[in-house]
């Protein structure tokens, strides 16, 4: 698997979200390679506008206690 690339599990979460999710008007997720494609999958022909942004990247701040 390609780091990065969401796997087939993902991609099953992926649908469910959306199946859940049909309501939103705008979906905001990280440019990150795994959440817009989570985002494509979640509501793929829904015509939901989809903002990318960067600001919400994941973080990493080290381990707590050291």
């Amino acid at each position: 698997m390609v780091t990065g690339e969401l796997s087939a599990r993902g991609r099953d979460l992926a649908v469910e979200l959306g199946a859940r999710r049909r309501a939103v008007d705008v979906v905001y997720a990280s440019d990150l390679r795994r959440a817009p494609q989570t985002v494509e999958i979640a509501f793929a022909g829904g015509g939901k506008e989809i903002r990318l942004d960067r600001r919400l990247r994941e973080c990493g701040y080290g381990t707590a206690g050291q």
